[in-house]
């Protein structure tokens, strides 16, 4: 998948790039002074007002809006100006009830607009074992794209960044990183993804924002560790929440989640940092969604 140059990521199970919150503790581990670091989904539409925006971000660090509640983004960092703000894009379909008299809404849930794919792409439309497209099974209006096509992939990261940055949000919720073929349609999976393992590796491809791994993590000093890949690097400073800062040098120029260009980085115990760089062109009769952990067919 093209590397989202400016957001940070999370995903269905809130996993940020520079580390995770999967669990109160392992949020308090990665927290400044060992706090927990909380979030709002507000992904229901429901009003608000100034009040509760502003009581939602004096206490939260992290806050997932619609795409069409751009708007209040302001309003949240006003209050708290050190508050990451995201917007919620669904991975895996597009969504006919957004397209309307043959025009996909501006502000989508989704990556893809629907008429513009059964317009432009109808190829990436997941296709049941009857040759149909494949709907979401109680979710009437979703329909599952092919995330292993590698057309599919650029066009959801350049229409994702495009449509988002404007109204300053600092990232991307990304829902519905399945990893079974039969999800939304209990013991039927699509024909291009028979199997569990087809599936995931479909979506391996599509979530491999540094490309394939250059070989094993190692230690750059004590419980500091790197790992590189194609297309960046992975830095994690393992030693204790509050301990003094371990400067790494790179080796090299990369962008930092900030899309800072950086040549070295300092991070403080508990911490790491996602680094990226160009990835390298692809050999000759390679296409962009082969390789390591892409599906091929």
């Amino acid at each position: 998948m093209p590397r989202l140059p400016v957001f940070r990521v999370l995903t269905s199970f809130l996993v940020v790039l520079a580390g995770t919150a999967a669990t109160p503790a392992e949020a308090g581990a990665a927290g400044s002074a060992g706090t927990v670091r909380s979030f709002w989904l507000h992904m229901n539409s429901t009003p608000t007002t100034g009040e509760v925006l502003a009581a939602e971000a004096g206490r939260r660090d992290h806050v997932v809006l619609n795409a069409w509640e751009g708007h209040l983004v302001p309003e949240l960092k006003a209050a708290n100006p050190d508050i990451q703000v995201f917007v919620y894009k669904d991975l895996s379909s597009t969504r006919s009830y957004a397209c309307r008299d043959g025009a996909d809404d501006r502000d989508l849930p989704t990556g893809i607009g629907y008429c513009d794919a059964d317009d432009h792409h109808p190829e990436w439309f997941l296709l049941g074992p009857d040759g149909k497209r494949f709907e979401y099974s109680g979710y009437p209006g979703h329909w599952q794209m092919d995330v292993g096509d590698p057309g599919y992939q650029q066009a959801w990261a350049d229409n994702v960044v495009a449509d988002s940055t404007g109204a300053g949000f600092d990232g991307v919720f990304m829902d519905n990183a399945l990893f079974s073929c039969d999800a939304y349609h209990v013991g039927v999976c699509p024909r291009e993804y028979p199997t569990d393992a087809a599936i995931q590796g479909a979506y391996r491809s599509m979530l491999a924002n540094l490309g394939a791994p250059a070989g094993p993590y190692r230690a750059v000093a004590d419980d500091v560790f790197r790992r590189d890949f194609a297309c960046g690097a992975a830095v994690v400073n393992a030693r204790r929440t509050g301990t003094a800062p371990v400067t790494v040098e790179l080796g090299g120029r990369y962008l930092d989640p900030d899309s800072a260009t950086v040549t070295s980085v300092a991070l403080p115990g508990t911490s790491g940092a996602v680094l990226r760089k160009p990835c390298p062109a692809p050999s000759p009769g390679l296409s962009p969604g082969t390789g390591a952990g892409s599906t091929q067919r």
